[in-house]
């Protein structure tokens, strides 16, 4: 009564939020405690994700997104979670579940659960052009788009990552070290001194 909106579309509506955590922030890891958001609206008016009151190192990406009309009767109260959950490398691609630390059947009555949506790019396009000085020699060129929670630059260097952990396993400590992935491979340059030149050259991308 008085919200214009039936509770599905409220749930499609917030489905739709894009949110950038900080990194000093990890949901992902051994026993991370959720982070909660709380949402308290009375209308008359409509509800934006702006109204949402995040915890601390949250941001909402597109805080004008809309979710809800409330008459002068309405009245509005969630409450988010976002939920702690356990990822490894060899389960990347597959459903990552939250680990029930109470009774099934409360769970059911009392929570709605969203799928979210891991993956922040959209579309993705690459060329590859001759070199200037060198005919031997080529460069690929990409273009990224981003839903806007992950810059198209860092999605490059994560991507980058990925392939040397993939060729050089052992690299993954050096990347367990670095918590700044813009950071690790400028650090690792000085250390690719004694790596394989296949691995040097890898580290020495100009990314632009």
């Amino acid at each position: 009564i008085g919200v214009r909106e039936s509770v599905i579309d409220i749930i499609f509506n917030l489905q739709k939020l894009i949110f950038e955590v900080s990194e000093k922030v990890h949901l992902v890891g051994r026993d991370p405690k959720p982070q909660i958001a709380f949402l308290n609206f009375t209308g008359p008016g409509i509800l934006r994700a702006q109204h949402i009151h995040l915890p601390k190192n949250f941001h909402c990406v597109y805080p004008d997104q809309y979710i809800a009309t409330l008459e002068v009767d309405g009245k509005l109260n969630l409450k988010l979670f976002f939920s702690p959950m356990t990822a490894s490398r060899q389960k990347k691609y597959k459903s990552l579940h939250l680990k029930r630390q109470m009774p099934l059947s409360v769970l059911l009555e009392n929570y709605l659960f969203l799928d979210s949506d891991f993956c922040s790019i959209e579309r993705v396009n690459y060329t590859i052009q001759p070199g200037n000085q060198n005919p031997k020699e080529e460069f690929i060129l990409f273009e990224i788009w981003t839903n806007g929670s992950l810059h198209p630059q860092k999605a490059i260097y994560q991507g980058i990552n990925e392939i040397l952990l993939e060729f050089f396993p052992y690299s993954f400590e050096i990347q367990k070290r670095n918590k700044n992935l813009l950071s690790s491979l400028s650090k690792s340059k000085s250390k690719s001194k004694g790596l394989p030149i296949s691995f040097q050259k890898f580290a020495n991308l100009e990314i632009g």
